[in-house]
């Protein structure tokens, strides 16, 4: 069986559904493969496969655009989880054979890229399920459900509710959806007083809040946008006056923020929030902004990675006073210096997991990347 998903202006992605079958796009999930016996073709009798994705080149893509925060070896982490797993009775009594694909996250046509992984993960090898911490996109989940893959997600997330509906066999057990986000995110960022006249206008400046986004090129954020975040700050009395929407690479970002900023900045946008899923565009905009000496009151949430972004942002106090923010992930929502320590209960034993295999978190992002793969796996278990 196969089929396809085309999310907007994007073009379909395609799958195989091996020896299953997918969802039928409702809100039910689709048909799971059984565990038993010769599990997902590619694997011996007995085990089974699961997709593993690990981003090839992250480390290059933050130093390219002048950050500094480190991200982990995934590929290693995951080998660890999984050789761990095995040693304590696979997926249920079943060893686990792992299928990792290494994903280009800075490749210049990302469609193209996410089509190869399901290629790979559901005709080259069958597996029964994908783990993707920190990786996702609309498309290739509806591509893995149609073929009868389970896909886990852990970190911040890309779909809304209709991704959800067309891709029945995800789960993205520490996120809430984009609409979901889009709605909630004006109310609490109100409730702390991010909409009140700016008390440190500069002379002459109009203190009263003028609202700019930038927001993700892509369909599910645009419908977010759309349908949810624009309606809610208009209920709530100030409409956004300004938006912007952008790539999800380094390259993308680095060509199209500088002039988002000046015109920000022309337009007299005070105050800046951000519908992405990663802390690549408010870090980005952040140091350009600092670049152009404008200084806007920021709105943030978990999907902004702040304590990662804060790291890295050469004038934190200039850029971030007054700023406010939604949170509901500790390790992505504050610095090392002010993090909580084992934000969850199962964070202790990732970490040490990792360390018992030399995988040693460098700083706070590494350990919260480590903590999402160590979710993702363990859920199926």
């Amino acid at each position: 069986m196969s089929g396809s998903f085309t999310s907007g202006n994007q073009p379909a992605v395609t799958g195989h559904a091996g020896d299953s079958t997918g969802g039928s796009g409702g809100s039910t999930a689709g048909a799971v493969p059984p565990l038993g016996g010769a599990v997902r073709g590619s694997a011996p009798a007995g085990a089974v496969s699961v997709g593993l994705l690990w981003v090839s080149n992250a480390q290059s893509q933050i130093a390219a655009v002048g950050a500094k925060n480190l991200t982990p070896d995934m590929h290693a982490g995951e080998q660890a989880l999984v050789d761990d797993l095995n040693t304590h009775g696979g997926l249920a009594g079943h060893r686990i054979v792992p299928v990792f694909h290494a994903f280009d996250d800075n490749a210049t046509n990302l469609p193209v890229e996410w089509q190869k992984a399901c290629t790979d993960l559901t005709q080259d090898h069958h597996v029964f399920a994908v783990l993707a911490p920190g990786l996702n996109d609309p498309a290739f989940s509806g591509c893995l459900a149609r073929a009868g893959v389970i896909e886990v997600s852990a970190l911040l997330t890309t779909e809304g509710k209709s991704d959800f509906a067309a891709a029945p066999l995800l789960v993205e057990p520490a996120s809430m959806n984009l609409d979901r986000l889009a709605d909630v995110e004006p109310r609490q960022l109100v409730a702390q007083g991010w909409l009140a006249n700016r008390s440190d206008a500069p002379p002459g400046a109009d203190p009263k809040p003028k609202i700019g986004v930038v927001a993700f090129d892509k369909p599910s954020f645009r419908e977010a946008f759309d349908h949810h975040l624009k309606p809610a700050y208009a209920a709530l009395g100030t409409p956004i006056a300004e938006e912007a929407f952008v790539g999800d690479t380094a390259d993308q970002l680095g060509t199209q923020l500088p002039g988002i900023v000046l015109r920000f900045a022309q337009e007299g946008i005070n105050h800046v929030t951000f519908l992405t899923s990663t802390g690549l565009p408010p870090g980005l905009f952040l140091i350009q902004a600092t670049k152009q000496e404008y200084k806007p009151r920021y709105g943030f949430s978990s999907q902004d990675a702040m304590g990662v972004v804060i790291q890295d942002e050469p004038d934190p106090r200039g850029q971030l006073h007054q700023a406010a923010s939604v949170g509901w992930f500790p390790e992505a929502d504050v610095a090392d210096y002010e993090a909580p320590g084992n934000a969850q209960p199962s964070q202790p034993r990732c970490l040490a997991l990792m360390r018992a295999h030399q995988i040693t978190a460098s700083d706070g992002n590494s350990a919260g990347i480590d903590d999402y793969m160590c979710d993702s796996l363990w859920y199926l278990v």
